[in-house]
Formats: C-alpha cells, structure tokens, sequence
C-alpha cells in the first residue's frame, strides 16, 4: 500500500469515529438538558445544526473512501475506462457515506425517544430515515452519474475538436440529467416517505376547493404517516404534475381553516415556482465545472512547442475552478438561505392575499411549532442560515403586512 493509500485509509477512519463521537457526545447532551429543564425545545436547541453536521463529517468519511476505490482499481483493472472508474468509485463514495449517516441515526434514535417521546421502534425509526437519507443522496448524485456514464459512452468523434465542440456535447446531457432529476424528485418523495393519497374525504373536499379556486392544473396532494414520530409539516415539489405532501400529524391536530392556511402556503409556493428556481441554480456550478473539465482535457493535445498556450489555457483553468468555489459557496451556504426566507414570506403573503384571515395562518404556524419542538426564535447565526425565518418574525411580517392590505 502506497503512502498516500495509507493517508486516505487513516482519513477514513478518522472521519467515521469523528462522526461517531459527536454524535455520541451530542446525544448525551440533549438527554442531560432535557432532564435538567423538562423542556424538549430548550434541550433540542443546546447543539444547533446537528443534523447538518453530521451529514457534513459523514461526506467528509465518504469522499475519501471513494478517491481510495478509483485509486485501487486504477491499480488492478487495465480492462475499465477512466470514466466508469469515476461512476464506480463514486458509488463507493456514496455508500461509505450512507454507512456513516446509518451510525448517526441509531444513535438519533434515544434523542428521539427520550426527549421528543416518539412512538416508533428503533428499527421502524432506522428504516424510515436512512431510506430518506439514501433516496436524497443518490438521486443528488445521479445527475453526475449519468453524465459521466454517458460520456463514457460517447464516440470519441462527438466529442469534437474544439473547445465550443466538446462544451455543447457536455452541457447537453448535463441539462437533461437536471431535468430527469427534477422530474424525479417528487417521485422519489412519494416512495421514501411512503405517500397515500388523503383519506378524509372532508379535507380531500377541503383541499380541492383550495386547489381549484386558485386555478392549479394537475396538482397531486398526499398524506404521509407521522404521527408515531410526532412530526407536523407540509412540502410541495413540482415535476409534470405538482404534488404537496401533508403529514397526518399535521392533519389529526390542526382544524379545517388552519389546514386551508397551509395548504394556501404551498399552492403560493407553486404560484411563485419556487421549487423550479430552486433547481434552475444549479445550472450555474455545473455549467463552470464542465467548462473548466473540458479546457483542462483541452490543454493535453497541445504539443511541446505550443506550451505557452497550454499554460495560458491552464490559468484559465484555475480561475474557472476559484470561481466555481465562490459560485457555489455564494449559491448554496450564503444566498440559498436567504432565498430560501424569502420565499416563505413570499407563500405566506399568498395566504393573506389569497383572503384568509392573519390570524388563522398565525395559528397554524405556532401549532407547528408546537408540535415539532422549534423555537420561537433563532440566534444571529442560527438566523443566517436558516432556511425559515423564525416564528416570531414570521408572525410579525404576517401582521405587518395584514395591516398594510388594510384588513
């Protein structure tokens, strides 16, 4: 084993019991707050972003595991072309992970039990959340599978001789890849979560009212059962058809008007097409990316006396990847939350817009709370990066701008 086998070994490890270990030391606590304060609130709120972190360390043990596959195969195999190599250790990459992420949620579990009193098994509770977490991974790694997969396939001759040439033979099955994922999410949503269609006829009659009023065509809406975990949400996504997903949490503790409220929120999401904009910024990595692959696979076929072209070519290259760092450090950890918040209140002024009351979207959203154990208010950093603005705000926009509609 190489020196540098040895280091992406010793990585792994250390990643995988990093991972182990804070969320060992994260559980016991919440537990110990939790019993100190009889506050599941207070106690979930001691270690903020947990679960985000996790899945951070947990990429950070995968991603190693992955560069070590490609290398040992590099190794062993002189049959498989470079770029099924990359799919297969990819894959590898994309399992470590999913191991990782399986030790975390087993020790999720007792977080759960004790301080959220949930009411599945630990293997019910297991199986639910790492067959979300699998589903999520891959179908987000599936875009750069298929495209490293179709180009493997490719004739050398489509490839073309330009550097124009090769970037439209790769920008276009990176652009349908996108799409099929689009396509695919709600789909894969439905599966993970185990989606029905309602069965209260009185609030399937409630939320085709809604629906119909408000003019959305080929709208799906679903049920998914939560009521063991005592988890309350509702989420829209949208592909060929549109399809919002309520959990039955939600349903058995809120009234006919509060789930009119939400259900006026996600159909303002889907007026707005916030889902759509959403997959829309990834365009702008991936279009960098393939554009910096293809200059650097460009700079190999200048010969020895074309030197300085290469260098100025190879320049090129490490600007477009410095610039790729930032437009996604810019898209995904800084702007997205903020668009994210944006987008909420955008849903939110639908409702009252949409004429219902302040008061009754006021009242769904601090059952919400509630019942999921959020707080009512976030720090300075919990704000900058939270996907939604914090009940307290959200309320106070909500009055704010009732008033301003003159109601």
């Amino acid at each position: 084993m190489e020196w540098i086998d040895k280091v992406l070994l010793v990585k792994i490890v250390f990643f995988t019991l990093l991972s182990t270990y804070y969320s060992w030391i994260t559980k016991r606590v919440i537990v110990k707050e939790y019993y100190k304060s009889k506050c599941a609130t207070q106690a979930l709120r001691k270690v903020v972003w947990r679960e985000e972190a996790l899945m951070i360390i947990a990429f950070t043990a995968g991603i190693p595991a992955g560069i070590l596959a490609w290398r040992r195969i590099l190794q062993q195999s002189n049959f498989i072309g470079s770029e099924m190599m990359l799919v297969m250790a990819a894959i590898v990459s994309l399992l470590y992970t999913i191991f990782v992420a399986a030790l975390n949620i087993v020790s999720s579990y007792t977080i759960a039990k004790e301080v959220r009193e949930i009411e599945l098994s630990k293997i019910e509770f297991v199986r639910k959340n790492l067959v979300m977490k699998s589903l999520m991974l891959a179908l987000g790694l599936f875009p750069a599978l298929a495209i490293i997969t179709l180009r493997a396939f490719l004739p050398e001759l489509l490839l073309g001789g330009s550097v124009l040439g090769r970037l439209g033979v790769n920008v276009f099955p990176a652009i349908v890849m996108l799409v099929i994922g689009k396509s695919l999410f709600p789909l894969t949503m439905s599966l993970a979560i185990n989606a029905t269609p309602i069965k209260d006829k009185n609030i399937r009659k409630t939320i085709s009212k809604v629906v119909d009023s408000h003019k959305i065509k080929d709208v799906d809406v679903y049920e998914f059962a939560t009521t063991k975990e005592k988890y309350a949400n509702a989420v829209v996504f949208e592909s060929v058809r549109k399809k919002i997903f309520i959990s039955t949490y939600l349903i058995e503790n809120f009234t006919t008007e509060e789930i009119e409220a939400i259900i006026l929120h996600e159909v303002g999401h889907i007026k707005h097409r916030h889902f759509s904009l959403k997959f829309k910024r990834y365009l702008k990595p991936i279009l960098l990316f393939l554009f910096a692959n293809i200059l650097w696979a460009y700079t190999k076929s200048f010969t020895i006396e074309e030197s300085t072209e290469a260098i100025v070519l190879s320049i090129a290259v490490l600007t477009i990847y410095v610039l790729l760092i930032v437009v996604i450090i810019r898209e995904f950890v800084l702007k997205a939350p903020v668009i994210s918040r944006e987008n909420e209140r955008q849903a939110d002024e639908y409702v009252i817009k949409s004429g219902m009351e302040a008061k009754i979207l006021v009242s769904a959203l601090r059952k919400l709370a509630t019942l999921n154990d959020t707080p009512e208010t976030w720090s300075k950093w919990e704000g900058k990066f939270a996907t939604h603005p914090s009940l307290n705000d959200r309320i106070k926009y909500i009055e704010d701008f009732d008033r301003c509609m003159g109601k």
